[in-house]
């Protein structure tokens, strides 16, 4: 059996390897954020906000917490804009489930939302880019917000002030790594999933590879989602809204589908029953807001919940099942890394999971600048190096099989070959002929008997007989090569099958086994070798089964034995009588 390899040194590279990516995914998720394009102005201090009555004074955005507001909250926001103007000026504003109204000077130049109000259905969140008139130069900028959903929004975005192809240069550079890795984990997630149908196709293997695609996907969709990057080549921003909290409500089902299917088959039960219960509030929740009894955004602190919820039971769960394993010595082998790759990678992602909801729900009641200021970033990292864990877990899992196959197949060999003459045993060619018969399958039958071995065995030992028997079948190997079966069915019974039923590709071998039983017979000074044998072709007439092929012969076998037995009494007799 192969030596298993050792698995402190492979697991520690694979670690340090895993780490120095997350490092730098984390350093440069703190770079992308802070980029800006240097025709872009940020219009964050300085401003005037009104809000429930409320008059401040020369603040920073990035200063204002709201809490989380109600329902027909209003907020009033004005900021003198730049003397100097900008060749096709507009001004970037993110609202968040909120009516938008902007002016410049007296005049409204841009508003947005009520159509969604008055259909009584959710306000999408997107980017406004407002185009500002000629000569706004030291005018003052004045956004005026209405809260269309409770709890919509605690914090108000940064606005930027460029031409439109600026700000979205300046956007896009500061959400480099976002999109990057949203366009990764897409990627992957197809591949996989992809790759999964083919397999199923052709080999039917497991779903866990779906499973691995599925998160991967909806993972990229959300990061990508959530910083509203699809807005940049789409226009619909409903549907991206619809599509980012719908990601967001089926992550649970397929996270937990996912680790029920690097289960055993009788521990996947509980994972099953959270995997459905998920899917099924996932699905009630769209249809509800599809039939506008609910808005979606409302049940995202629930799902939060849930989601910190059941990632609490799941890790309990894991780690109940690994003790008991060891509890009851069903570890598995120590060098078999691909699920602790792969549980390490989902462990990761789960714990940046858990810090960035918390930053969101601090950020959303107590942070400066409100929710407008929380990020992903966290997530993004974890998301990263989980997809970093399933292509290694790919691999590695796949290695793992292969050896496992290996030793599968070694020990099945061992189960199914005859030890002395090395080839197919008993067992082994009642299978294959069962198979034959299955599929139908025209083959040429040939039954061999080792003459005399009986006669060796009492004479010279069983320990020449059984040199005998290895010689036999060494002679049987070489003129049958092309056989798809050889095997030895017992004491001196040797079988044969070769594929197609043609006379003369059997005539040749027989012709070859003559020659070399004359061959060895000249250099033996020995009991002869001397075979009987019985060739028959399922395309004969009366054969209908290899079976059958196989008891036709046995018969001649016996038949050319039984010649031999007489021709060689009837030589020593002859022999007799000469010498007397």
């Amino acid at each position: 059996m192969p030596k298993a390899p050792e698995p402190k040194k492979r697991n520690l590279a694979i670690l340090i390897v895993l780490l120095l990516c997350f490092a730098g995914i984390i350093i440069l998720a703190g770079r992308g954020s802070s980029a800006a394009h240097a025709s872009v102005t940020r219009l964050t201090d300085h401003w005037r906000v009104i809000v429930r009555g409320e008059y401040l004074e020369d603040m920073s955005l990035s200063e204002v917490n709201l809490s989380p507001v109600k329902k027909g909250d209003t907020f009033l926001m004005s900021h003198v804009l730049p003397g100097e103007e900008v060749t096709g000026a507009c001004v970037q504003v993110k609202t968040v489930h909120a009516t938008i109204r902007v002016y410049v000077g007296e005049t409204v130049i841009y508003e947005d939302g009520a159509q969604y109000t008055a259909a009584h259905r959710m306000t999408p969140s997107h980017y406004h880019y407002i185009p500002l008139p000629e000569g706004y130069g030291g005018k003052t900028l004045t956004i005026h917000l209405t809260a269309n959903e409770d709890g919509a929004f605690s914090g108000i975005d940064p606005v930027r002030l460029g031409n439109v192809q600026a700000l979205s240069l300046s956007y896009l550079h500061a959400g480099r790594l976002t999109l990057l890795v949203g366009i990764f984990l897409m990627v992957l997630g197809l591949v996989l999933v992809f790759s999964h149908f083919f397999l199923w196709l052709f080999y039917r293997t497991e779903r866990r590879i779906l499973y691995s695609g599925l998160l991967s996907l909806l993972l990229g969709l959300y990061i990508l989602c959530y910083n509203k990057l699809p807005q940049f080549i789409n226009s619909a921003v409903v549907p991206d809204n619809v599509l980012e909290y719908a990601t967001l409500f089926l992550l649970p089902s397929v996270v937990t589908a996912f680790l029920g299917s690097i289960r055993d088959e009788k521990k996947r039960k509980p994972y099953r029953i959270m995997a459905l219960f998920d899917l099924g509030i996932a699905v009630l929740i769209l249809v509800l807001h599809a039939a506008n009894l609910l808005h979606i955004n409302n049940c995202v602190p629930f799902i939060h919940m849930l989601i910190l919820a059941e990632s609490f039971l799941l890790i309990a769960m894991t780690v109940h099942e690994k003790l008991q394993e060891r509890k009851r010595g069903e570890d598995r082998h120590p060098w078999q890394v691909s699920e602790q790759i792969l549980m390490c990678g989902f462990f990761i992602l789960v714990l940046m999971v858990m810090i960035d909801i918390g930053r969101y729900s601090y950020m959303r009641y107590f942070g400066a600048g409100g929710d407008a200021y929380a990020n992903l970033n966290f997530i993004t990292a974890g998301a990263f190096f989980f997809a970093i864990s399933l292509i290694l877990n790919f691999f590695y899992y796949h290695i793992e099989r292969v050896y496992d196959e290996d030793i599968r197949e070694r020990l099945t060999g061992l189960a199914f070959t005859d030890p002395l003459t090395g080839m197919a045993n008993r067992s082994r060619c009642e299978q294959m002929l069962e198979r034959f018969d299955k599929e139908s399958f025209p083959c040429t039958v040939i039954s061999i008997d080792v003459d005399r071995l009986k006669l060796i065995n009492e004479h010279f030992g069983h320990a020449a007989g059984d040199r005998y028997l290895a010689d036999t079948a060494e002679i049987i190997n070489r003129c049958f090569m092309d056989a798809v079966l050889l095997g030895r069915m017992g004491g001196d019974e040797f079988i044969a099958v070769m594929s197609g039923t043609s006379k003369i590709k059997t005539d040749h071998s027989i012709d070859m086994l003559q020659e070399q039983l004359a061959e060895k017979n000249n250099d033996r000074s020995l009991t002869p070798f001397v075979m009987s044998y019985g060739v028959v072709s399922t395309d004969e007439d009366g054969i209908v089964t290899v079976r059958d092929a196989l008891r036709e012969a046995d018969r001649r076998m016996f038949a050319m034995k039984e010649a031999h037995r007489v021709a060689k009494k009837e030589k020593e007799e002859k022999e007799g009588r000469a010498d007397a």
